[in-house]
C-alpha cells in the first residue's frame, strides 16, 4: 500500500499503533514508581519493566554502605521523581508523533536495559528489549502518518458511520411540505389560504 495515500483502514492501525508506542513510555513510568514504593516499603515485589537506573537509585538510598555513595530518602525520590516525569514527557509528545519523542525515548531506556547486564539479570534486559519492539512499532507509524497530508487525514479518519450520521442529522424543520390545491391540483409551499391560480380556498 503506498505510505503517501494509505486507506482509512491503514490510518486507523497506524494511529492505534502511535497510541500504543506511546503508552509503553506511560507504564513504564508507573511501574517504576510502583517499584520504588516497594521498595521503601521493604516488599520483595519487583515489576521487570521499570527502570533500572530507579533501581539503582533505590538502592543508595536504602541500603547505605560505609564510605560508599549515599543518598537519603528524599534525594533518592526526587531524582527518580525526575526521570519518571521525563517519560511521561516522552509519553505525551510520542502521542502527538513527535518523532523525537520516540527516538529519544528509546536510546534512554536501550541504554537503562544495559544496566542489567553487569548483575546478570538477563530476564530484565530481555523484557527492555521486548518493550523497545513496540516502541519502535509506535515509532514508525508515527513516522508514516507524518508523511500523509493532513487533509487526507482528516477524510478517511473520518468514520463511515459518522459519515451516514451526518447525512441523516440534516436539520428538516425549514422543509415545509408543499401544499395542493383540491381544484386545479396547483402545488404551493406558500403559507396561503386560496390557490394562487384558481383563488380556491384551500
Amino acid at each position: 500500500m503506498n505510505d503517501s495515500n494509505p486507506g482509512r483502514e491503514e490510518i486507523f492501525n497506524r494511529e492505534s499503533a502511535v497510541k500504543n508506542g506511546a503508552n509503553w513510555f506511560i507504564w513504564i513510568a508507573i511501574l517504576s514508581i510502583i517499584n520504588s514504593l516497594i521498595i521503601y516499603m521493604d516488599g520483595n515485589l519487583n515489576f521487570i519493566i521499570g527502570l533500572g537506573i530507579t533501581q539503582v537509585v533505590d538502592g543508595l538510598t536504602i541500603y547505605h554502605e560505609p564510605g560508599g555513595l549515599n543518598l537519603d530518602k528524599t534525594t533518592g525520590m526526587s531524582i527518580n521523581l525526575i526521570v519518571i516525569s521525563i517519560f511521561f514527557l516522552f509519553a505525551y509528545y510520542a502521542k502527538r508523533k513527535q518523532l523525537w519523542a520516540f527516538i529519544t525515548g528509546m536510546i534512554v531506556y536501550g541504554l537503562d536495559g544495559l544496566i542489567f547486564l553487569p548483575v546478570q539479570d538477563y530476564f530484565g534486559f530481555g523484557f527492555h528489549l521486548f518493550a523497545l519492539y513496540f516502541v519502535f512499532k509506535g515509532f514508525s507509524a508515527a513516522r508514516a502518518l507524518n508523511k500523509i497530508p493532513i487533509p487526507l487525514i482528516d477524510i478517511n479518519s473520518q468514520s463511515p458511520q459518522s459519515n451516514f450520521e451526518d447525512l441523516t442529522s440534516a436539520p428538516t424543520e425549514n422543509i415545509k411540505p408543499a401544499i395542493v390545491c383540491p381544484s386545479c391540483n396547483t402545488e404551493t409551499k406558500e403559507n396561503i389560504n386560496y390557490c394562487p391560480n384558481c383563488g380556491q380556498r384551500i
